[in-house]
């Protein structure tokens, strides 16, 4: 129990680091449910990881986007969803509530480098959306 207890703190702590970092260098993106949307990735490197950050939830790991191989999604629904453009600029179709968050980059080395955070978000919630955004946030704080 008290590992599991640390294994929480750990994951917060690294939550919070993500959050700061992502602060420091934020592109907002605003856009319209079921539109599509391209975002940059700054980092001239022949491999790249694109992530999703949601507030209440882990980061979530999307693909791995490489100049040499084929890119490697790590949830094999993701190939619906995202690609990868020229540049290791993600592509994002047809943007729904669940799209919304911080998407950002980082290399594959050690330590990483990160790149600019851009930040998802659409230009107006209609009250049917507005309930569904909010019960998968208290949701997604249950069950944290």
């Amino acid at each position: 129990m008290k590992c599991l207890n640390i294994l929480k703190i750990m994951q917060l702590q690294l939550h919070l680091l993500i959050w700061c970092r992502a602060a420091e260098t934020l592109t907002d993106h605003l856009t319209d449910l079921g539109q599509n949307v391209t975002i940059n990735c700054d980092l001239d490197v022949k491999e790249v990881i694109w992530l999703l950050l949601k507030l209440l939830d882990p980061p979530v790991m999307i693909l791995l986007s490489s100049t040499t191989s084929a890119n490697f999604y790590f949830n094999k629904t993701f190939k619906q969803k995202y690609s990868v453009q020229s540049k290791h600029r993600l592509f994002i179709n047809n943007v729904t509530l669940d799209d919304l968050g911080l998407y950002y980059c980082l290399t594959t080395d050690f330590p990483p480098k990160y790149s600019d955070c851009t930040r998802l978000h659409i230009t107006e919630l209609t009250e049917k959306s507005k309930n569904q955004h909010n019960g998968r946030l208290l949701s997604s704080y249950l069950l944290s």
